[in-house]
């Protein structure tokens, strides 16, 4: 399934990237996420895909994010 991001709703708890990290490997690691939610210079937040996100059937990543920032998109 599809993800679709909306950076500016993210308030950078890195949820996504331990339920991502969950998903693919069974353990919590957010340096294996194929989703990362960075601080930028200038005090904001960017969030991005890496090309190893596959669009999981029930991405994780959406689930649990709180602020629906991610959203699996079944309309691709």
């Amino acid at each position: 399934m599809p993800i679709t991001l909306t950076p500016e709703r993210c308030v950078g708890c890195r949820l996504c990237e331990l339920a991502c990290s969950f998903a693919r490997y069974g353990h919590f690691n957010p340096h294996q996420a194929a989703i990362r939610v960075m601080f930028a210079d200038d005090g904001g937040l960017e969030v991005s895909l890496s090309a190893a996100c596959t669009g999981c059937r029930r991405p994780l990543c959406a689930a649990y994010c709180p602020t629906g920032a991610i959203v699996g998109d079944e309309t691709g």
